[in-house]
């Protein structure tokens, strides 16, 4: 598939209600339940890849988001055709049981495609929320938690599954990360020159339904760079077709004023 139709499928798939911040921030914290849906809860329950705590080299801790308990909003623009945009909102949870920076990624018109919550320092997936079939905030189950390699001739694997937007359907989304050559490079992000790393994102999806095994994959690449004491800053197709960089970083409030008027 063209990676323009893979982005296109990825904004259709990703569709969730305004859930408040408050209820989904609660909702990850407590982590009450791991079932997809009702039909899940009656299943065997679900055992995925274990939280191992292992903190990662210093490096890609300093590329990442900052620990900061004061939510901030990334916006992020596609450079190429100029009227896209992103608005992801971090913030990090402090507990007895370890650091958590959750981040909230909102489409253009302030559509909430999925929220991916980090335990720090290991940076593995301890949550991954998406839009279930009622468009509610949904938990869906994570099979491999690792999102950065540990060193650079590793690689690291996220595999997680949720409801399909269609009755019967599943789907299955892998990353696998691998490290760039020469990934460590410096470039001028917020008028600032910044030290770089930088990944290559082996995407897939698989549209999968149980009853009939009829199985739909997609898949593309994608280039990813993270900076020193900001957190992601860019991301593009290898083709740079579709290119978003980082464009300002705004407070919560300034961000509530957008919502009210978008919505």
């Amino acid at each position: 598939m063209k990676p323009l139709v893979f982005l296109c499928f990825l904004f259709l798939v990703f569709s969730c209600s305004d859930y408040s911040n408050k209820k989904e921030l609660k909702s990850i914290s407590n982590r009450k339940s791991n079932s997809l849906n009702t039909e899940s809860q009656k299943s065997k329950a679900f055992i995925g890849e274990k939280i191992s705590g292992e903190a990662l080299p210093q490096k890609t801790l300093d590329c990442f988001y900052p620990i900061d308990t004061i939510a901030k909003i990334y916006v992020y623009r596609d450079v190429v055709g100029g009227l896209e945009e992103q608005f992801h909102r971090v913030q990090s949870l402090i507990s007895e049981k370890g650091n958590h920076i959750v981040v909230q990624v909102y489409s253009s018109d302030i559509r909430l495609l999925e929220t991916l919550n980090y335990f720090y320092p290991s940076l593995e997936i301890y949550d991954h929320l998406v839009a279930n079939r009622k468009k509610e905030s949904a938990r869906a189950e994570v099979f491999k938690n690792k999102m950065f390699p540990k060193t650079n001739k590793d690689s690291a694997v996220f595999v997680s599954r949720f409801p399909g937007h269609l009755d019967s359907t599943v789907i299955i989304k892998k990353i696998k990360r691998t490290v760039l050559e020469n990934n460590e490079e410096e470039l001028v992000i917020l008028k600032t020159k910044i030290k770089i790393l930088s990944y290559l994102d082996s995407i897939s999806y698989i549209i999968l339904n149980p009853f009939t095994n009829k199985q739909e994959p997609i898949s593309a690449q994608q280039i990813t760079k993270y900076g020193k004491g900001i957190g992601l800053v860019e991301w593009h197709l290898p083709n740079k077709k579709s290119y978003f960089r980082l464009e300002k970083i705004i407070e919560e409030k300034e961000w509530l004023q957008i919502k009210n008027i978008m919505q």
